[in-house]
């Protein structure tokens, strides 16, 4: 390519059937799911509930996440700092210590204050929004529409300004 010009992808319903040599064609759907727009992250996931943290976990490994797991608040705080996590995706609803007040926790400490924060819970959405506006959580993702709101709030994540 000469100089001043710009190579861009082309949306196709199906990118599979592409040929050969041809240049690349992004699919919508890929462009929907952000693969190419997406910024890997190192993401700690907090839930109890050991079916919902393997989801959690595997729709952002599938996003091209790292992922990190802790079944409780204990020991999040060390597992921040010894994996360099930027983000902690923690469930509200959890025994000993729920994830709005490990989130107004970590927002307390250094490291805290640049991680992104993202509240999940089976909770109605004006709930959780009202506890994430309380522990300073920068989104909020319902486990009923998990699949569609995830990785929109972690690429919000990503692409902030530290």
């Amino acid at each position: 390519m000469g100089a001043g010009l710009v190579r861009f992808g082309i949306l196709t319903p199906d990118s599979e059937s592409q040929p050969a040599g041809e240049p690349h064609k992004q699919s919508a759907r890929d462009f929907r799911q952000n693969r190419y727009l997406q910024k890997r992250m190192r993401v700690l996931v907090i839930d109890d509930d050991d079916v919902a943290r393997e989801m959690i976990s595997q729709i952002l490994r599938d996003a091209g996440h790292e992922v990190f797991e802790l079944s409780s608040a204990m020991g999040a705080t060390q597992a921040i700092f010894q994996h360099d996590v930027d983000a902690v995706v923690v469930d509200v609803m959890m025994p000993t210590m729920g994830g709005d007040k490990l989130a107004k926790m970590l927002r307390g400490s250094n490291k805290g204050e640049r991680l992104w924060v993202v509240l999940v819970s089976s909770q109605n959405e004006a709930e959780l929004r009202r506890l994430a506006v309380e522990a300073h959580a920068d989104a909020t993702v319902s486990k009923h529409a998990i699949h569609s709101q995830l990785r929109d709030a972690m690429n919000r994540g990503a692409w902030r300004s530290p």
